[in-house]
Order: C-alpha cells, then sequence, then structure tokens
C-alpha cells in the first residue's frame, strides 16, 4: 500500500458534507480523520475515515472544542485542520472580520448591496428606528436573525401593526435582527460556490439549482442538478471580492417570480450539504481546500459537467410523501439507476453512513428535544418561530 499524500481532520461528523469530503480525500490518497461530538454521526461509520475523535460541542463549549482541536494537530500532526459546521469555524475563528460579515447575514446584505449584487429589498433597523420601517415597508416581511442557522427565528410578518411586537420578541430569543421583502412561490433556487486562493485568485465557481427540497416549499435539497447561470457568474466573484474574501464560501440565491432575477438569500462560510453533486460534476473543493490549507496554494478547478445530479433518498421519500407533485415530479422520482446520479449518503461501496443515518434517526424520532430541533422549522406568522420557504440552507 502507499504511503498517504498527506493527512487532515475533518469536524462535524454528522454531517453529510463531512461524509462526502471523506470519500473525495480518501481516495485521492489524503488519511483522513473525523471529529464528532456522537458516535451516531454518519461520517464516522465511512470506510474511508482512518481514525475517529471525539469532540466537544462547539455550541456550548466552544473554547474546550478548540483546544481539543489543538491538542489534536499537535499530537497527530496534521497537514490541514478543516471545520466545516458554522460553530465549529465560529469557535477556531472568532476575530476573523471576512467570516464574520458572511455569518452575519445583515453585514452580508450590506456587503452585496454595496458590490451590486441583486438581493430582496432589505431594511437594517441598525441603520433606522423600526417604527421608521414599519411605515414604509412592504408586507409581508421576514424578520430575520443576524446570525443563525437551520433558517431558526425566520418570522413571517403579515401587516404593518404586527411588525414590532414580532421583531421585539425576535430580537429577544434571537438577537439583533433585519428585515428582509418576502419573496413569492414559483422562482427556483439556486447554490453557488466559490475558492478563493491567495491575494484574491479565484480558484473555482460551481453553480447548481436545486430541483426538490424538505420541507416541501423551499427547505434543504433533496434533489439537486450542476448546471451554469450567467448571472451568478458575474455575481458571486464580485461579491466574494467585495468581502475580501479567502477560503471557500457557499452562496444560496431565489429567483424572483416577479423579475426574473437571481437574489442572493445567504452565504455559509462552509460546505454545504448538497457538496456531493459538485465531486460527481468535477468541481472536487474538499480536495482543492486540502491543498489549500495544508500548503497555501491549489490547482485551479477545471470545467465541471452540466446536469449531473444527487439526491438525499431519506429527504426526497419524505418530499414524495408531502408533495402534491409526486406524479408529476421531473425527472421521475422512480428514478434510481442512472450514470448521472450519485447520492448525498447511501453508496453500496461504503454502507456504513445508511446504517448510521437510520440508527440516529430512530433515536432523533423517539427524543422529544432531538425531535424538535431537527423538524420545528415551519413558519409561525407573528411569532419567533422559524421559516424555511425563503431562507432555507
Amino acid at each position: 500500500m502507499s504511503a498517504p499524500r498527506g493527512k487532515v481532520l475533518l469536524t462535524d461528523g454528522a454531517s453529510k458534507s463531512t461524509l462526502t469530503a471523506v470519500r473525495s480525500l480518501a481516495q485521492r490518497g489524503v488519511e483522513v480523520h473525523v471529529g464528532a461530538e456522537r458516535r451516531l454521526s454518519i461520517a464516522l461509520w465511512s470506510r474511508w475515515t482512518r481514525r475517529r475523535h471525539a469532540l466537544p460541542s462547539p455550541r456550548r463549549e466552544p473554547r474546550r472544542f478548540a483546544e481539543r482541536l489543538v491538542e489534536l494537530h499537535r499530537r497527530e500532526r496534521y497537514d490541514a485542520v478543516i471545520p466545516v459546521s458554522d460553530y465549529d469555524i465560529a469557535a477556531l475563528h472568532a476575530h476573523a472580520d471576512a467570516w464574520r460579515d458572511a455569518r452575519d447575514k445583515a453585514r452580508m446584505m450590506k456587503a452585496a448591496r454595496d458590490a451590486g449584487v441583486p438581493t430582496p429589498e432589505t431594511w437594517f433597523p441598525d441603520e433606522e428606528p423600526i417604527e421608521r420601517i414599519r411605515d414604509r415597508a412592504k408586507y409581508p416581511l421576514l424578520v430575520k436573525p443576524n446570525l443563525s442557522d437551520g433558517a431558526r427565528g425566520i418570522t413571517l410578518v403579515e401587516s404593518r401593526d404586527a411588525l414590532v411586537p414580532t421583531y421585539e420578541r425576535v430580537i429577544e430569543r434571537w438577537g439583533a435582527s433585519h428585515l428582509q421583502e418576502w419573496i413569492p412561490d414559483g422562482g427556483a433556487q439556486w447554490k453557488s460556490d466559490i475558492l478563493i486562493g491567495a491575494e484574491g485568485s479565484e480558484l473555482g465557481l460551481f453553480t447548481c439549482r436545486k430541483i426538490r427540497y424538505f420541507p416541501v416549499k423551499g427547505g434543504s435539497s433533496t434533489l439537486i442538478v450542476s448546471q451554469h447561470h450567467a448571472q451568478l457568474d458575474a455575481d458571486v466573484p464580485k461579491l466574494a471580492r467585495q468581502l475580501g474574501w479567502y477560503g471557500f464560501a457557499d452562496f444560496d440565491f431565489i429567483v424572483d417570480p416577479r423579475d426574473g432575477v437571481a437574489k442572493l438569500m445567504e452565504c455559509n462560510p462552509r460546505f454545504p450539504e448538497s457538496l456531493a453533486v459538485n465531486v460527481f460534476a468535477g468541481a472536487d473543493f474538499p480536495w482543492a481546500l486540502y491543498q489549500l490549507a495544508s500548503t497555501g496554494r491549489a490547482d485551479a478547478l477545471g470545467p465541471w459537467r452540466e446536469g449531473r445530479f444527487a439526491r438525499f433518498l431519506v429527504g426526497d421519500v419524505m418530499w414524495f410523501l408531502k408533495s402534491e407533485d409526486r406524479w408529476r415530479a421531473s425527472p421521475s422520482w422512480f428514478r434510481f439507476l442512472d450514470r448521472d446520479l450519485t447520492w448525498y449518503v447511501e453508496k453500496w461501496n461504503d454502507p456504513g453512513p445508511t446504517i448510521c443515518f437510520l440508527l440516529e434517526a430512530i433515536r432523533t424520532m423517539i427524543s422529544p428535544s432531538e425531535h424538535a430541533n431537527r423538524f420545528d422549522r415551519g413558519f409561525r406568522p407573528g411569532a419567533a418561530g422559524d421559516a424555511s420557504r425563503s431562507a432555507a440552507p
């Protein structure tokens, strides 16, 4: 057996994007270690994971999490440590200005405004009083926490009279927030991923379109396809330059059905859960980011292939059960065997993650707190609840 090409530690073993990165890097000869809070974390169960490490919660214990990574790095001498989730990155990069701009949704919208990238109309209570916004805003609108994940805290406001009390409830629970125009249903959702190297060099740009999602009205993708989008090809590099970005970023857009313009909804400075479609289409961001992190340089990604699909089977089963379009889906929901199709989790040559996912799903269903955290993300108009239709990851 040949010597490994290097050694890397990936965090957030429960993430589908971590699992994709494990498979990508290991098959390129990198020795992959994975850290996770729980044993039932899918990337820990992959045949390609060489070593598994228990990590403290980056959300509840960020200092201990960071100290544990330092300890592992000293012991294992990794070529790169790649944090995968928002909380992982926050624990390690608390003072990185560009990263804060990306995670803070209000700062991101301001950067997009300054760069001339289309966004829904957005109002910022730190720039003018909420009462003045109330009188000139368009309804319905969304109250959106500046810092949140999984669309938590996003709340729909139907009328002028409901805005101030709703806004006050949201900021009491979720902290500083901004207000954003509601984009009507009917427009496609797109993702655009970019990798920026030294001195702002663009190492790769990839776009894909969500076809199906769960919740049905616009949650996380369950079927996605690689596809170019001329506007995003121009706007995303421009926004990355405005931010002074370095490394990987994932941007979410929704096409406004009223004018056909793709409008920025949010940015995540991490791999998306749909990363499998990137790698399958030929945009191997895990390998390029590993090169960048370990050596400061990376090969630019070559042309990638359009029309490559990736599917999350469990989520797509939920879509089938809930969608009125189940029999009219295009491509057909019953399309399982296709050379142009890959899977987020399920692989015949790597069954461990699928077994783990099913076990973890059972545990989630029988735990009230876990069930609420995972599935309680629907609209609660007028309450400080969670929304998913216009700002889903």
